[in-house]
């Protein structure tokens, strides 16, 4: 029923908003079943890519405990994250909202639309921020060159977390499903 899908959107997005404040992003807006975040605005921080990734990680993880009111089964996610520059602002006057314009948005929104369920499809920009640290937190595995909307073929790759990223690795990830549980209306 549409409540059931009221609700586990709620679900959802409380798992997401929490997670968005623990790893400092910014929630721009949710559009339908869409939730758009980054970090670095409005405020800079040099930490950016590894906050939307380890971001990204966790959500990965954590909302499989939100599940499906049609089958009962957990709700897989496609992500998709890049970084660049972008152009933010207070728009509208009757409902002002914040909004973020630019490249960075759109391409950020063909990796999450040609992505897969269960997965963090990651640009080559990103890859190379995250990759810049020279710290081994993150896998990389390549998908290629994938086709996308508007940009022709670009350069992928699938992320994931490796066992050092003391932020999102296995003991991380099962104290955030303890906190989501207890901080969450509905987590099981």
């Amino acid at each position: 029923t549409p409540t059931e899908v009221i609700g586990m959107l709620n679900q959802l997005y409380g798992v997401m908003d929490f997670l968005a404040h623990k790893f400092r992003l910014f929630k721009v807006e949710t559009i339908g079943d869409a939730y758009v975040c980054c970090s670095g605005l409005p405020d800079s921080d040099e930490d950016h890519a590894i906050n939307v990734a380890n971001f990204a990680i966790a959500v990965q993880h954590c909302c499989r405990k939100v599940l499906s009111p049609l089958d009962n089964s957990p709700i897989e996610l496609r992500v998709g994250i890049h970084t660049g520059a972008c152009a933010s602002g207070i728009v509208g006057v009757t409902n002002p909202r914040y909004c973020v314009f630019g490249d960075t948005v759109n391409t950020t929104a063909r990796h999450e639309s040609t992505g897969a369920p269960g997965k963090i499809h990651c640009s080559v920009t990103t890859m190379l921020e995250l990759n810049r640290r020279g710290d081994a937190d993150y896998k990389f595995i390549s998908r290629g060159m994938v086709e996308m909307k508007g940009k022709g073929q670009l350069p992928s790759y699938w992320l994931e977390a490796s066992d050092l990223n003391e932020s999102v690795n296995a003991k991380a990830l099962e104290k955030l499903d303890a906190e989501i549980m207890k901080e969450v209306k509905g987590i099981k």
